[in-house]
Protein backbone atom coordinates (compact mmCIF):
# COMPACT_ATOMS: atom_id res chain seq x y z
CA UNK A 1 0.00 0.00 0.00
CA UNK A 2 2.71 2.34 0.79
CA UNK A 3 4.50 1.54 -2.38
CA UNK A 4 1.64 2.75 -4.25
CA UNK A 5 1.03 5.94 -3.12
CA UNK A 6 4.78 6.79 -3.76
CA UNK A 7 4.43 5.84 -7.07
CA UNK A 8 1.19 8.08 -7.48
CA UNK A 9 2.77 10.63 -5.70
CA UNK A 10 5.58 10.85 -8.33
CA UNK A 11 3.12 10.55 -11.73
CA UNK A 12 1.01 13.55 -10.11
CA UNK A 13 4.60 16.08 -9.30
CA UNK A 14 5.78 14.85 -12.89
CA UNK A 15 2.58 15.86 -15.05
CA UNK A 16 2.67 19.58 -13.88
CA UNK A 17 6.54 19.83 -15.49
CA UNK A 18 5.49 18.05 -18.66
CA UNK A 19 2.66 20.20 -19.18
CA UNK A 20 4.71 23.49 -18.69
CA UNK A 21 7.46 21.97 -21.06
CA UNK A 22 5.23 21.58 -23.65
CA UNK A 23 3.43 24.69 -23.84
CA UNK A 24 7.12 26.42 -23.77
CA UNK A 25 7.57 24.49 -26.85
CA UNK A 26 4.46 25.89 -28.61
CA UNK A 27 4.84 29.40 -27.82
CA UNK A 28 8.52 29.26 -29.00
CA UNK A 29 7.68 27.77 -32.11
CA UNK A 30 4.78 30.23 -32.32
CA UNK A 31 7.02 32.82 -32.91
CA UNK A 32 9.33 30.93 -35.05
CA UNK A 33 6.34 30.80 -37.76
CA UNK A 34 4.89 34.67 -36.49
CA UNK A 35 8.41 35.61 -38.08
CA UNK A 36 8.07 33.02 -40.92
CA UNK A 37 4.66 34.90 -41.65
CA UNK A 38 5.85 38.13 -41.68
CA UNK A 39 9.05 37.33 -43.74
CA UNK A 40 6.74 36.50 -46.42
CA UNK A 41 4.71 39.09 -46.30
CA UNK A 42 7.31 41.59 -47.00
CA UNK A 43 8.93 38.92 -49.57
CA UNK A 44 5.34 39.28 -51.73
CA UNK A 45 4.63 42.71 -51.22
CA UNK A 46 8.12 43.79 -52.32
CA UNK A 47 7.53 41.07 -55.39
CA UNK A 48 4.13 43.05 -56.14
CA UNK A 49 4.10 44.91 -59.71
CA UNK A 50 3.49 48.86 -59.34
CA UNK A 51 1.31 49.93 -62.06
CA UNK A 52 1.66 52.99 -63.73
CA UNK A 53 0.04 56.66 -62.46
CA UNK A 54 -1.72 59.27 -63.34
CA UNK A 55 -0.66 62.32 -62.30
CA UNK A 56 -2.75 65.75 -62.14
CA UNK A 57 -0.66 68.35 -62.28
CA UNK A 58 -0.96 72.18 -62.38
CA UNK A 59 0.94 74.55 -64.48
CA UNK A 60 3.39 77.49 -62.91
CA UNK A 61 5.93 78.49 -65.05
CA UNK A 62 7.45 77.69 -68.57
CA UNK A 63 11.27 77.90 -69.89
CA UNK A 64 11.60 77.17 -73.96
CA UNK A 65 14.74 77.73 -76.15
CA UNK A 66 15.31 76.58 -79.57
CA UNK A 67 19.20 77.07 -80.57
CA UNK A 68 19.81 75.88 -84.27
CA UNK A 69 22.40 73.45 -84.98
CA UNK A 70 24.94 74.19 -88.00
CA UNK A 71 25.17 70.22 -88.37
CA UNK A 72 21.09 69.87 -88.37
CA UNK A 73 18.41 71.19 -90.06
CA UNK A 74 16.51 70.95 -87.15
CA UNK A 75 16.60 73.03 -83.98
CA UNK A 76 17.84 72.17 -80.39
CA UNK A 77 15.17 72.27 -78.30
CA UNK A 78 15.08 73.15 -74.52
CA UNK A 79 11.93 72.76 -73.35
CA UNK A 80 10.53 72.54 -69.27
CA UNK A 81 7.42 73.62 -67.23
CA UNK A 82 7.27 73.86 -63.53
CA UNK A 83 4.20 72.51 -62.00
CA UNK A 84 2.36 71.69 -58.70
CA UNK A 85 1.62 68.01 -58.41
CA UNK A 86 0.61 65.84 -55.33
CA UNK A 87 3.59 64.65 -54.74
CA UNK A 88 5.20 68.29 -54.24
CA UNK A 89 6.48 70.90 -56.80
CA UNK A 90 8.85 69.69 -59.70
CA UNK A 91 10.24 70.64 -62.80
CA UNK A 92 9.22 68.44 -65.77
CA UNK A 93 12.16 67.89 -68.40
CA UNK A 94 10.24 67.91 -71.91
CA UNK A 95 11.88 65.12 -74.30
CA UNK A 96 10.56 63.58 -77.78
CA UNK A 97 11.08 64.61 -81.25
CA UNK A 98 7.05 65.33 -81.70
CA UNK A 99 7.35 69.22 -82.54
CA UNK A 100 3.38 68.98 -83.78
CA UNK A 101 2.51 67.73 -80.05
CA UNK A 102 4.85 70.21 -79.09
CA UNK A 103 3.62 73.25 -80.21
CA UNK A 104 -0.10 72.17 -79.50
CA UNK A 105 0.53 71.56 -75.92
CA UNK A 106 2.37 75.15 -76.19
CA UNK A 107 -0.74 76.76 -77.62
CA UNK A 108 -2.65 75.08 -74.98
CA UNK A 109 -0.31 76.30 -72.07
CA UNK A 110 -1.11 79.53 -73.01
CA UNK A 111 -5.21 79.33 -72.22
CA UNK A 112 -5.37 76.02 -69.29
CA UNK A 113 -3.31 75.55 -66.81
CA UNK A 114 -3.71 71.77 -65.93
CA UNK A 115 -2.72 68.19 -67.15
CA UNK A 116 -2.69 64.24 -66.27
CA UNK A 117 1.33 63.38 -67.05
CA UNK A 118 1.52 59.54 -67.39
CA UNK A 119 4.60 58.21 -65.62
CA UNK A 120 5.21 54.82 -66.54
CA UNK A 121 5.22 51.78 -64.57
CA UNK A 122 8.54 51.65 -63.53
CA UNK A 123 9.11 54.94 -62.87
CA UNK A 124 6.45 55.94 -60.38
CA UNK A 125 8.95 56.14 -57.39
CA UNK A 126 11.52 58.12 -59.13
CA UNK A 127 8.95 60.78 -60.04
CA UNK A 128 7.66 61.26 -56.74
CA UNK A 129 11.16 61.18 -55.55
CA UNK A 130 12.67 63.84 -57.77
CA UNK A 131 12.69 67.46 -58.01
CA UNK A 132 13.98 67.39 -61.37
CA UNK A 133 12.17 64.47 -64.37
CA UNK A 134 12.42 63.62 -67.95
CA UNK A 135 9.15 63.04 -69.29
CA UNK A 136 8.31 62.82 -73.10
CA UNK A 137 6.15 65.32 -74.23
CA UNK A 138 3.71 62.76 -75.26
CA UNK A 139 2.90 61.79 -71.97
CA UNK A 140 1.53 65.28 -70.87
CA UNK A 141 -2.37 65.53 -71.85
CA UNK A 142 -4.20 68.84 -70.92
CA UNK A 143 -6.76 69.21 -68.40
CA UNK A 144 -9.60 71.39 -67.97
CA UNK A 145 -8.95 71.31 -63.60
CA UNK A 146 -12.42 72.88 -62.69
CA UNK A 147 -14.23 70.91 -65.39
CA UNK A 148 -12.86 67.30 -63.93
CA UNK A 149 -12.74 68.30 -60.64
CA UNK A 150 -16.74 68.93 -61.26
CA UNK A 151 -17.17 66.23 -63.02
CA UNK A 152 -15.29 64.27 -60.41
CA UNK A 153 -17.81 65.41 -57.67
CA UNK A 154 -20.89 64.72 -59.70
CA UNK A 155 -19.82 61.36 -60.44
CA UNK A 156 -18.78 60.45 -56.40
CA UNK A 157 -22.70 61.97 -55.59
CA UNK A 158 -24.35 60.44 -58.17
CA UNK A 159 -22.91 57.00 -58.42
CA UNK A 160 -23.15 54.85 -55.84
CA UNK A 161 -19.81 53.88 -53.59
CA UNK A 162 -20.12 50.24 -54.23
CA UNK A 163 -20.90 50.44 -58.17
CA UNK A 164 -17.78 53.40 -58.34
CA UNK A 165 -15.49 50.46 -56.81
CA UNK A 166 -16.89 47.92 -58.95
CA UNK A 167 -16.13 49.73 -61.80
CA UNK A 168 -12.66 50.53 -60.61
CA UNK A 169 -11.93 46.68 -59.98
CA UNK A 170 -12.85 46.02 -63.49
CA UNK A 171 -10.59 48.42 -65.36
CA UNK A 172 -7.85 46.61 -62.76
CA UNK A 173 -9.03 43.96 -63.48
CA UNK A 174 -9.30 44.65 -67.14
CA UNK A 175 -5.43 46.06 -67.29
CA UNK A 176 -3.77 43.28 -65.93
CA UNK A 177 -5.77 40.68 -67.98
CA UNK A 178 -4.14 42.82 -70.81
CA UNK A 179 -0.73 42.25 -69.52
CA UNK A 180 -1.17 38.44 -68.72
CA UNK A 181 0.36 36.04 -71.67
CA UNK A 182 -2.71 34.82 -73.45
CA UNK A 183 -3.18 30.86 -73.08
CA UNK A 184 -2.28 28.77 -75.82
CA UNK A 185 -6.42 28.39 -76.78
CA UNK A 186 -6.79 32.05 -76.63
CA UNK A 187 -3.93 32.29 -78.83
CA UNK A 188 -5.63 29.96 -81.24
CA UNK A 189 -9.17 31.65 -81.15
CA UNK A 190 -7.63 34.96 -82.18
CA UNK A 191 -6.04 33.49 -84.40
CA UNK A 192 -9.39 31.89 -85.80
CA UNK A 193 -11.16 35.15 -85.27
CA UNK A 194 -8.68 37.08 -87.10
CA UNK A 195 -8.96 34.65 -90.07
CA UNK A 196 -12.92 35.30 -90.04
CA UNK A 197 -12.29 38.67 -90.31
CA UNK A 198 -9.79 38.73 -92.82
CA UNK A 199 -12.34 36.36 -95.18
CA UNK A 200 -14.91 38.89 -94.27
CA UNK A 201 -13.06 41.59 -95.30
CA UNK A 202 -12.08 40.22 -98.76
CA UNK A 203 -15.78 39.46 -99.31
CA UNK A 204 -16.34 42.74 -98.85
CA UNK A 205 -13.65 44.09 -100.88
CA UNK A 206 -14.92 41.71 -103.84
CA UNK A 207 -18.73 42.57 -103.27
CA UNK A 208 -17.79 46.20 -103.32
CA UNK A 209 -15.73 45.48 -106.46
CA UNK A 210 -18.68 44.23 -107.81
CA UNK A 211 -21.17 46.60 -107.18
CA UNK A 212 -18.14 49.43 -108.49
CA UNK A 213 -18.45 47.22 -111.99
CA UNK A 214 -21.94 46.97 -111.68
CA UNK A 215 -22.52 51.04 -111.75
CA UNK A 216 -19.44 50.89 -114.35
CA UNK A 217 -21.54 48.99 -116.39
CA UNK A 218 -24.67 51.35 -115.69
CA UNK A 219 -23.26 54.26 -116.22
CA UNK A 220 -21.49 53.01 -119.51
CA UNK A 221 -24.84 51.58 -120.40
CA UNK A 222 -26.74 55.04 -120.16
CA UNK A 223 -23.92 56.71 -121.82
CA UNK A 224 -24.51 54.53 -124.65
CA UNK A 225 -28.36 55.03 -124.82
CA UNK A 226 -27.78 58.50 -124.25
CA UNK A 227 -25.71 58.99 -127.50
CA UNK A 228 -27.71 56.71 -129.42
CA UNK A 229 -30.86 59.22 -128.45
CA UNK A 230 -28.38 62.51 -129.44
CA UNK A 231 -27.72 60.67 -133.20
CA UNK A 232 -31.35 60.19 -133.60
CA UNK A 233 -32.35 63.56 -132.62
CA UNK A 234 -29.63 64.69 -134.85
CA UNK A 235 -30.49 62.17 -137.84
CA UNK A 236 -34.43 63.23 -137.02
CA UNK A 237 -33.25 67.14 -137.43
CA UNK A 238 -31.53 66.14 -140.70
CA UNK A 239 -34.28 64.73 -142.02
CA UNK A 240 -36.16 67.62 -141.21
CA UNK A 241 -34.07 69.90 -142.52
CA UNK A 242 -33.88 67.95 -146.08
CA UNK A 243 -37.56 68.11 -145.57
CA UNK A 244 -38.00 71.46 -145.58
CA UNK A 245 -35.19 72.17 -148.25
CA UNK A 246 -37.16 69.86 -150.38
CA UNK A 247 -40.36 71.60 -149.52
CA UNK A 248 -38.92 75.03 -150.37
CA UNK A 249 -37.44 73.54 -153.98
CA UNK A 250 -40.55 72.17 -155.12
CA UNK A 251 -42.90 76.05 -153.68
CA UNK A 252 -39.88 77.66 -155.52
CA UNK A 253 -40.33 75.41 -158.56
CA UNK A 254 -44.09 75.96 -158.62
CA UNK A 255 -43.72 79.58 -158.14
CA UNK A 256 -41.48 79.40 -161.11
CA UNK A 257 -43.40 77.39 -163.30
CA UNK A 258 -46.91 79.60 -162.33
CA UNK A 259 -44.62 82.75 -162.88
CA UNK A 260 -43.99 81.97 -166.30
CA UNK A 261 -47.06 80.39 -167.65
CA UNK A 262 -48.48 84.09 -166.35
CA UNK A 263 -45.69 85.80 -168.16
CA UNK A 264 -46.15 84.21 -171.32
CA UNK A 265 -50.31 85.15 -170.53
CA UNK A 266 -49.43 88.69 -169.79
CA UNK A 267 -46.43 88.95 -172.73
CA UNK A 268 -49.39 87.98 -175.09
CA UNK A 269 -52.15 90.48 -173.92
CA UNK A 270 -49.45 92.99 -173.90
CA UNK A 271 -48.02 92.57 -177.58
CA UNK A 272 -51.95 91.97 -178.63
CA UNK A 273 -52.73 96.06 -176.41
CA UNK A 274 -53.72 98.69 -179.11
CA UNK A 275 -52.39 100.62 -176.71
CA UNK A 276 -49.03 99.56 -176.95
CA UNK A 277 -48.44 99.23 -180.32
CA UNK A 278 -49.11 102.80 -181.24
CA UNK A 279 -46.05 104.14 -178.82
CA UNK A 280 -42.33 103.94 -179.99
CA UNK A 281 -40.28 100.54 -179.73
CA UNK A 282 -38.47 102.25 -176.98
CA UNK A 283 -41.88 103.02 -174.65
CA UNK A 284 -43.51 99.55 -175.72
CA UNK A 285 -40.31 97.56 -173.83
CA UNK A 286 -39.71 100.05 -170.97
CA UNK A 287 -43.68 99.19 -170.13
CA UNK A 288 -43.18 95.74 -171.11
CA UNK A 289 -40.04 95.93 -168.45
CA UNK A 290 -42.30 97.48 -165.66
CA UNK A 291 -44.88 94.44 -166.25
CA UNK A 292 -42.60 92.04 -165.96
CA UNK A 293 -40.69 93.19 -162.24
CA UNK A 294 -44.34 94.02 -160.91
CA UNK A 295 -45.04 90.34 -161.73
CA UNK A 296 -41.62 88.70 -160.95
CA UNK A 297 -42.45 90.84 -157.18
CA UNK A 298 -45.81 89.45 -156.61
CA UNK A 299 -44.20 85.52 -157.19
CA UNK A 300 -41.31 86.95 -154.63
CA UNK A 301 -38.90 85.72 -157.40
Amino acid sequence: MAAHYEATSKVYMIWPIAFLQDLTDYLIWNKKMKKVGILCFMFIMMQTPCFARDFIVEFVNENYQETQASFSDHPIIYHSIQVRTQAGPKLLVLKGDNSNYRKLLREYIAENKAFIAKVPEDENELFIASKAFEIDVSNLHPLNLSKYNAGEEKTKNGINQLFLKKLQSRGADKKNSEKQPLKKEDTIQAQKSNELKKEENVIKSKQLMEQKKQIQALKQQQEAEELKQQQGLEEQKKNQQALLAQQRAEDEKRRRDEFDRRWQELKKRLIEDDTLRKLSQEARDIEIERRWLELKARYQL
